[in-house]
């Protein structure tokens, strides 16, 4: 856990996964580890997996949750740099693949591993992760933002609460109703997608399986929840870890869309950064462009 710069490269999230989704599909964790002097100082998490009938050697805990991959490294490693410990592993790796194809999809171009891999590997695309960093105050931040998103915000908030009693709660593994909270994000999606598409796994339980573990088991999970008389109209899968919130799903219920329930707990979610002081807010992997109405930050 101490070597991760990010929740997917935990040891607790590449469990979760495996125990789910990994060993449901038969996926087979291959993992080179560099030791020196008895310590181990770089872990190259990958896995062999088979998507769509292909067989492909992803990092473990993906393809399809996880929205930043790297290796593990110790930098103050005297004998090996990790230029070098990125080449062995491949090499390691490809002698382990059999058929599969290496695909390494979201790395970050900040990550440990981007420049070894640039040299030995063939960009397949490339596209952003953006993120809102918290700095000053929420009310600033909205200003910031313009006068539109300012007043849209807060006329749809107020339209709501003119409706009933408006809820706005982030729940961890122990606050009662975050497993119903998960619930809902499942219900949306399911009624929002008449069929398993690709913009959403929770057609598939074994996904569900993970993101319910993620949420009631794993301490870093988070679900935050809007509701309108105590039922939920808005509800969104987070992951808090070193003061970084992720978000991972967010859904509504298409009966409230006149009120922007989506836009409202995007909103709301990061004024709870603010709050909190969780620092950054990342919406992760992907160029949706509701992301970019509350940040013009990427990477």
């Amino acid at each position: 856990e101490s070597g991760a710069d990010h929740i997917f490269q935990t040891y607790a999230y590449a469990a979760m996964w495996q125990r789910t989704v990994g060993d449901a599909g038969r996926a087979h964790p291959i993992i080179v580890t560099l030791r020196e002097g008895g310590r181990v100082v770089g872990i190259f998490p990958a896995c062999r997996v088979k998507e769509n009938g292909v067989s492909l050697l992803v990092w473990l805990g993906g393809p399809k949750t996880l929205d930043y991959g790297d290796v593990l490294f110790d930098a103050g490693s005297a004998r090996t740099s990790i230029d070098d410990f990125v080449g062995e592993s491949l090499r390691l790796l490809d002698t382990r693949a059999g058929l599969a194809a290496l695909y390494l999809m979201n790395v970050r171009e900040d990550a440990r591993a981007i420049a070894p891999l640039r040299a030995r590997l063939r960009t397949f695309k490339v596209s952003t992760a953006p993120y809102v960093p918290i700095v000053g105050t929420w009310e600033e931040y909205l200003v910031s933002r313009g006068r539109s998103l300012r007043k849209s915000f807060n006329r749809k908030l107020r339209h709501l609460q003119a409706r009933g009693d408006v809820e706005f709660k982030v729940l961890g593994c122990d606050d009662p109703g975050v497993g119903s909270g998960l619930d809902c994000i499942v219900h949306f999606q399911r009624a929002r997608y008449a069929a398993p598409l690709a913009r959403t796994n929770l057609f598939d339980e074994r996904y569900v399986a993970f993101r319910r573990q993620q949420v009631t088991v794993e301490p870093s999970g988070r679900i935050a929840m809007l509701t309108l008389d105590g039922k939920c109209v808005a509800a969104s899968l987070h992951a808090l870890f070193r003061g970084r919130l992720y978000n991972l799903v967010t859904s509504f219920d298409a009966m409230f869309a006149t009120e922007s329930p989506g836009f409202l707990i995007h909103g709301l979610v990061i004024r709870a950064c603010f709050e909190n002081v969780w620092d950054p807010n990342d919406f992760c992997w992907g160029n949706e462009a509701h992301k970019y109405r509350w940040t013009d930050s990427e990477v």
